[in-house]
């Protein structure tokens, strides 16, 4: 993970009641705060993306998944003991250990909308700043080694919201493939690189001591603004927007701080996984974004139908970290354009004229209509198929969760003379011939086809398919390798495959 910046709280002495290590009583008179500079530049990730009104696909994150994410990224390990050449270490070189910072208390979703009713997807983080204590160890006999802590101030609190700004991130938004890579951290190998990211802006900090927010600028200073409040807004904005910090001594180089890295949604590798369901591309055109508790990711594709997009998640499965959801005419529309386009390629052609795919509890149930036309009688011979495809999520041998599609014996009525052999007729491999022959041979059986339905979310973090649901849907959920690590003995799921 990359440095993040620290939250840094540097608080006069006697600043907080209670904090130890003044000494006398006289009077100082402290000058109004100084409001925050801003020194980094955030990551150009191009324009933001205009919420859609539709989606094809919605992809659903749990709340409490989030905060994970968020106290992940926010709460840095923070070391028991230190020698004391690491505390003289600058802020900006490896190895420095902050003076101050926030302790996140949580952090959940919000969704508001302004004047013009549009939607404002926000990350409301509540925060406490603390500062370090150090203290000699005394099982030191060298005296070099301190004990630290952090000491919490209890008496302020703070909420710090940031906007969720949605970026499409494509050959189209963002031109250089490197950038892109750089974006959405992208595997070398991949030559396309899409996908979207959800980059952190700020959009205010409330102080819940005093119930305003904190506001600082060349015409405006909130009521209560002092050092506590000035420190935590300068330490927040530098945060969201990078920091850099001037050499200290001439002709030295610069430090620069990167801002946070934005929320990157696997939407790639979600996409990439609709490609292989239906054996062709499907292209990213279009993103929206709900945040009313839990997140949802509506995503517009190149293909299929579309439904008007709901911002309200609706998780099937109790214990789900993260939900996939697939519009079902756009499976329909998607199976029929891959039925059409490989019957008319056949030999003899076979035109088709009418297709359903209904989602059944556990399995696709396909039927296909239409005729062929023979080379040698030069006539329309009328062909009609039904295949139900059973559908599962187990492990593979490789231990990976993948989606198990097992079409049955596809039933064929052909005329007497001829038969209609159709193989796998599903998911891009149907093949359909119409021959002479005495005697029709029995109807292939087909094999099981194993979709993987794994891919990495982020840093130390596997998204992994436990459940499916079609009854009437098409449905995917599952767990988060990182929440697994905070829920330790929940049983392994799913199954084998057989």
């Amino acid at each position: 993970m990359r440095q993040k910046p620290s939250f840094s709280v540097l608080l006069l002495c006697g600043a907080i009641m209670g904090f130890t290590g003044c000494s006398g009583s006289q009077t100082i008179t402290i000058p109004p705060p100084a409001c925050p500079t801003i020194t980094g530049q955030p990551p150009n990730f191009g324009p933001e993306a205009q919420q859609a009104a539709t989606m094809s696909v919605a992809i659903e994150l749990r709340d409490g998944y989030m905060k994970e994410r968020v106290l992940a990224e926010m709460d840095q390990p923070f070391p028991q003991t230190a020698p004391q050449q690491q505390l003289t270490i600058a802020e900006g070189d490896p190895g420095h250990i902050p003076s101050g910072g926030v302790k996140v208390t949580q952090a959940k979703l919000e969704q508001r909308f302004d004047n013009a009713g549009h939607r404002i997807n926000l990350l409301a983080i509540d925060m406490m700043p603390w500062l370090r204590k150090d203290e000699l160890d005394p099982q030191d006999p060298t005296q070099n080694t301190y004990r630290l802590s952090q000491t919490v101030v209890s008496t302020r609190s703070f909420t710090l919201r940031l906007r969720l700004i949605p970026h499409l991130i494509s050959p189209q938004t963002v031109a250089d493939l490197t950038e892109r890579r750089r974006m959405l951290t992208c595997d070398s190998n991949d030559t396309d690189c899409s996908g979207v990211a959800l980059q952190l802006g700020f959009h205010e900090l409330y102080d819940k001591g005093f119930s305003e927010n904190v506001v600082c600028s060349s015409g405006q200073r909130s009521r209560n603004y002092d050092m506590i409040s000035a420190q935590v807004l300068q330490g927040v904005l530098d945060s969201v927007n990078g920091k850099i910090i001037p050499p200290t001594t001439p002709g030295g180089q610069a430090k620069t701080i990167p801002a946070m890295a934005p929320i990157t949604i696997p939407s790639k590798s979600i996409v990439d996984m609709i490609s292989g369901l239906l054996s062709g591309p499907v292209n990213l055109t279009g993103v929206a974004v709900g945040s009313d508790q839990h997140l949802k990711i509506g995503l517009v594709l190149d293909q299929g139908n579309q439904i008007p997009f709901d911002p309200i998640a609706g998780f099937r499965h109790q214990n789900a970290d993260w939900g996939v959801l697939i519009e079902k005419g756009f499976l329909q529309t998607g199976i029929t354009s891959n039925i059409t386009s490989r019957a008319a390629a056949s030999a003899p052609p076979v035109t088709i004229t009418a297709t359903t795919v209904d989602l059944l509890p556990g399995e696709f149930h396909v039927t296909a209509s239409g005729f062929a036309t023979t080379t040698g009688l030069s006539c329309n011979v009328p062909v009609s198929l039904e295949v139900s495809i059973p559908a599962s999520i187990c492990k593979n041998a490789m231990d990976q969760s993948v989606l198990r599609l097992c079409p049955g014996a596809p039933k064929a009525a052909p005329t007497i003379t001829f038969c209609a052999f159709w193989d796998t007729i599903i998911f891009g491999q149907s093949t359909a011939t119409i021959r002479t022959c005495p005697t029709c041979p029995p109807q292939p059986t087909g094999t099981c086809q194993n979709q993987v339905v794994q891919f990495s979310a982020g840093p130390n973090d596997v998204f992994y398919a436990t459940e499916l649901d079609t009854d009437g849907v098409f449905y995917l959920s599952g767990r988060s390798t990182l929440m697994d690590t905070k829920r330790p003995g929940k049983p392994a799921v799913p199954n084998a495959c057989p």
